[in-house]
């Protein structure tokens, strides 16, 4: 089957008519342009929804809560201790984690001093998860307890040199945390044993990081925000390069049309079951709702 090609013209005015947005529904507009200008980078904008939902609840695992303001406080914390590690703008730093609260302070955390988030699979095997670190050249991997095991055992054919390992209580309070990590073992989902040397706890870090200065650097919406990893499903995962600018249009396109019916004083409850390691729910539900709703996981 053969296709008619439409006249330079013809396409030209078609453009500019921009006729699809005929069918956009009311009050979702024809670009977001001046608002992607002047919205900064994927960290300055995660600052502006925190800073004006502050008291809000805005992340919530197994029940248990924190304010977009004091997931603020915890990504600025996390970014001041990526700094005294030497972790320096454009470093690799690699998640590998269900979704958690640590998640996001760790993800926001690393925007914020600059350096580029590797989303990693937790159900990676060794070879795998050898592969990836080895390509994105990550330098730090914050790593739940259950899959710390697997990175030991490929630790030296790696770059990392810091190594935080998180268990899923640790940000869910002085009783329900060791509650949680207790009912994981008697569930049968006790960490395999990992060599602790060269391993940092992630509340040891974020005590040491809150007495830490947090100094920013500049980022521009050009700098590289994620090296996001395909699936490998026709060879090795293969790392797709997301600019802020990228991240931050995506996120606007994606308020534009699915919130433009939403008023201010509305507050929408996002219930995350994708994990937020694959750029769908890293974008849908994480990313394009900050600020907007109560995300639980």
């Amino acid at each position: 089957m053969s296709s008619v090609p439409v006249p330079q013209d013809d396409a030209d005015r078609l453009w500019a008519e921009r006729f699809w947005t005929r069918f956009y529904r009311p009050g979702v507009p024809a670009t977001i342009d001046a608002e992607l200008d002047s919205a900064g980078t994927m960290a300055d904008l995660f600052e502006r929804d925190a800073l004006r939902y502050a008291e809000r609840v805005g992340f919530v695992s197994l029940g248990s809560g924190r304010t977009y303001g004091a997931m603020l406080d915890d990504a600025k914390a996390f970014a001041a201790w990526l700094q005294s590690m030497g972790v320096q703008k454009g470093d690799r730093v690699a998640l590998m984690m269900p979704n958690c609260l640590q998640y996001p302070a760790a993800l926001f955390g690393t925007l914020f001093a600059g350096a580029v988030v590797v989303n990693v699979n937790p159900l990676y095997t060794a070879p795998e998860l050898a592969h990836q670190l080895r390509d994105s050249g990550a330098v730090v991997l914050v790593v739940m307890d259950m899959f710390a095991a697997t990175f030991a055992s490929v630790r030296e054919q790696t770059a990392v040199r810091q190594v935080v390992v998180a268990s899923m209580g640790d940000m869910l309070g002085t009783l329900k945390g060791p509650a949680i990590g207790l009912m994981l073992r008697f569930a049968g989902q006790k960490p395999a044993p990992w060599p602790k040397g060269g391993m940092h706890r992630w509340k040891q870090v974020m005590r040491r990081a809150r007495r830490l200065t947090f100094c920013r650097p500049e980022v521009a919406q050009g700098d590289l925000a994620f090296l996001q990893y395909t699936g490998g499903t026709s060879g090795v995962a293969k790392g797709a390069m997301l600019t802020h600018r990228n991240v931050v249009a995506n996120v606007l396109q994606g308020r534009a049309w699915v919130l433009s019916q939403i008023h201010d004083d509305e507050v929408l409850t996002n219930v995350t079951l994708l994990p937020l390691y694959h750029i769908f729910s890293l974008t849908a539900n994480l990313l394009m709702f900050m600020g907007w709703a109560d995300a639980t996981s």
